[in-house]
């Protein structure tokens, strides 16, 4: 499936049409999830191009765009269910469940948690992440360090440690 294909499904599985209403600030395309699916889905279309293939998901309380690597993994980006944070998580292509391509043991085992609507880190981050899938035999492991690299509530809270303080 090409992204736009994906935006457009995911949209319409979400069923935006149905409960987005003149009250509604902007266009049902500026609703976070959308807006975010358009953007970082924008950003690693223009690296991978046609490397990479789309798809949706959705477990009920998360859903999102999927992104497929020849590296034989899969990788979502969606608002974690228990905040408005935003996460990556992945898992080998062939370990995607029904309701996404989770890899960790828990909710929060997740490869990368950033801020919300800090789309740019989202896109760097997972890139990093596909590329390393590309070049490399790649592991969990592999993918989580990314993630902390990348992840920008990971790096506030290690600034916040070194200060002697801690993020509430």
């Amino acid at each position: 499936m090409i992204l736009q294909s994906a935006i457009d499904k995911h949209r319409d599985e979400q069923d935006v049409a149905s409960w987005w209403h003149e009250g509604c600030d902007g266009s049902p395309d500026d609703y976070a999830p959308i807006a975010m699916a358009r953007i970082v889905g924008s950003k690693i279309a223009r690296e991978f191009g046609e490397f990479v293939t789309w798809g949706t998901f959705d477990n009920c309380r998360e859903h999102g765009l999927t992104v497929s690597t020849p590296g034989g993994w899969t990788f979502c980006w969606y608002e974690h269910r228990n905040s408005d944070s935003i996460h990556i998580e992945g898992c080998p292509t062939r370990e995607v469940r029904e309701y996404g391509p989770y890899g960790g043991e828990s909710k929060r085992d997740t490869l990368a948690e950033f801020w919300p609507e800090t789309y740019d880190d989202v896109a760097a981050g997972l890139a990093e992440m596909i590329r390393h899938t590309i070049e490399h035999n790649t592991v969990r492991g592999d993918l989580k360090a990314i993630g902390l690299r990348h992840g920008n509530i990971e790096r506030e809270n290690r600034r916040q440690w070194a200060a002697g303080t801690t993020y509430q």
